[in-house]
């Protein structure tokens, strides 16, 4: 696998008082828009750096962002990863200060 790393452009340049855009058609990559934008169509600052989240999480597995040749709980990268960290919680009774903390990466 080669990694390029590059502007996802999902967010937009916008007047300082924006903070984010709406558009009607979902576009990018499956894989790397957040759920926000799915369910939505807004596009935050947010947006990009959850992009750039994958992309590193890409790099530290050597995996892809979705490989369909996976098993269908491991063909999404992002899942699989929420899915080790919460067994390995449950298996060391380990705890986030902060359940937001969890639930947002």
């Amino acid at each position: 696998m080669f990694s390029q790393i590059s502007d996802f452009g999902l967010a937009k340049m916008m007047p300082e008082n924006q903070e984010m855009y709406v558009t009607t058609k979902v576009l990018g990559t499956f894989g790397y828009f957040d759920l926000e934008y799915t369910s939505t169509g807004k596009l935050t600052i947010q947006s990009d750096v959850y992009a750039f989240g994958v992309v590193l999480l890409e790099l530290l597995t050597g995996r892809r962002a979705v490989d369909l040749s996976q098993g269908p709980n491991d063909q999404n990268l992002v899942l699989r990863v929420k899915q080790c960290f919460k067994f390995r919680d449950q298996q060391y009774n380990c705890e986030y200060q902060s359940k937001k903390l969890y639930n947002d990466c």
